[in-house]
């Protein structure tokens, strides 16, 4: 069946950009120690093939469409009574380049393909949604919902990290059937969810490879008012519910195989090697941060670059997380690594914490890094967390002002002539 639906849904021309990547490879890069009593967290590294329409530069950005999984799906498509077959048409969007998604469509499509069922569910739109409450909710979990919606519970709120697919499916049922339509007006559009490339286009001109560190960890337990609304009849006994990133739990479970990909396109990043290869570089990438400077190292190799090569890594275990371990050693052995100085944050329990910042402002080698900067002209690359990045940025200050000059300024001239480029994202 077919069914028209005049509707004003916001365009995302990603939608029609992006291709189908298939996944190669999909391998765990964290090894949990015999001892751990608890996961160590999860980071994968994928390789996907490219089209022959689609090209992209060592280090650039791949931006991801994730996928709703088809348990929710179905929760949400029986909670609300649609038929997944059914096949829709917004009839009032007969120009191709204002519709919202590719039509027509499917409601296992839509609900799967493009619309954000799984991110937390913004305050003003749970707002909204109280208009659309069930008949058989009680007069006490009414007033439970309106009560976690005032301003002042906006913590409580925020805490419960509830997606709309979670409040649609929920097995008491607190909203009414909504119409596909009203579905579209309170849900989200899928957005993308980018991750800077780790490999090099000259060495993998076909693939492009990610580096994916899997969001998921334990909820607190609910706050008394939110548990009598999501779940009044629970069994207390129910371990808590695990939260996992929409995206980076996507990708995690695409093993590679037939029929296995991703949607996906390339952006510019501002990850550019200097175009002399015997300029020396610098670079700073704990964590999934590393993923750049593996792309530029193996181009570096490619390239058969003179220059230096200096990296700075962290993580909390060198028997953990050390991502890359033995192709960053064995860049090491064959020269192209000339220097790679490695902080181990969580190594010795009880210990004092050391972070790759700490690593840059030990006195030879701030000397070294100095030199490099100043004498040599080197290019620097920071990749990871906000915070860390703001670090990094204050210990290339105090390493640059060893050298009697303004390190601030320093490093803003390098910032304004590409030398000192971030790529940096909140935790």
């Amino acid at each position: 069946l077919s069914r028209a639906l005049p509707l004003a849904v916001p365009m995302s021309r990603h939608f029609f950009s992006s291709a189908r990547l298939p996944v190669l490879v999909n391998r765990e890069l964290r090894t949990p120690l015999a001892s751990a009593t608890s996961s160590v967290g999860s980071t994968r590294h994928i390789e996907l093939q490219l089209p022959a329409s689609m090209s992209y530069l060592t280090a650039d950005n791949v931006a991801v469409l994730p996928e709703n999984s088809p348990q929710l799906v179905s929760e949400v498509a029986a909670a609300m009574g649609y038929s997944l077959e059914q096949v829709l048409q917004v009839s009032d969007l007969a120009d191709s380049s204002k519709k919202p998604f590719p039509l027509p469509v499917s409601v296992r499509d839509l609900l799967t393909l493009y619309l954000d069922l799984t991110g937390e569910l913004r305050h003003s739109t749970a707002k909204l949604l109280l208009r659309h409450l069930h008949p058989s909710v009680s007069s006490e979990r009414r007033e439970a919902f309106q009560q976690l919606l005032r301003d002042e519970n906006r913590a409580q709120f925020r805490q419960l990290h509830l997606s709309l697919g979670a409040l649609l499916a929920l097995k008491e049922p607190l909203l009414a059937p909504l119409t596909v339509a009203q579905l579209l007006s309170a849900a989200p559009l899928m957005q993308p969810r980018y991750y800077t490339s780790s490999s090099s286009s000259s060495l993998h001109p076909q693939q492009v490879h990610l580096t994916v560190s899997v969001t998921r960890y334990p909820l607190a337990p609910s706050p008394a008012l939110a548990s009598s609304l999501l779940a009044p009849s629970s069994d207390p006994a129910e371990p808590s519910p695990v939260f996992t990133g929409l995206c980076s739990g996507y990708l995690s479970e695409l093993s590679p195989g037939v029929g296995n990909s991703c949607r996906a396109f390339v952006r510019a990043s501002s990850f550019r090697l200097p175009a002399d290869v015997s300029t020396p570089i610098v670079m700073v990438g704990p964590g999934t941060g590393i993923a750049p400077m593996r792309a530029l190292l193996q181009e570096r190799e490619h390239q058969k670059a003179t220059g230096a090569n200096v990296l700075f890594f962290g993580c909390q275990h060198s028997e953990v997380d050390f991502l890359y371990k033995q192709e960053l050693q064995a860049f090491r052995d064959r020269g192209v690594l000339s220097e790679l100085h490695l902080a181990f944050s969580r190594q010795h329990p009880g210990g004092s914490k050391v972070y790759v910042q700490h690593l840059m402002l030990k006195t030879d080698t701030a000397a070294s890094l100095a030199t490099l900067v100043v004498d040599q002209g080197a290019y620097v690359y920071v990749c990871g967390a906000t915070a860390m990045g703001a670090d990094v940025s204050k210990a290339f200050v105090q390493v640059l002002e060893g050298r009697g000059v303004d390190g601030a300024q320093y490093v803003k001239d390098m910032q304004e002539t590409g030398r000192y480029v971030q790529e940096l994202w909140s935790v």
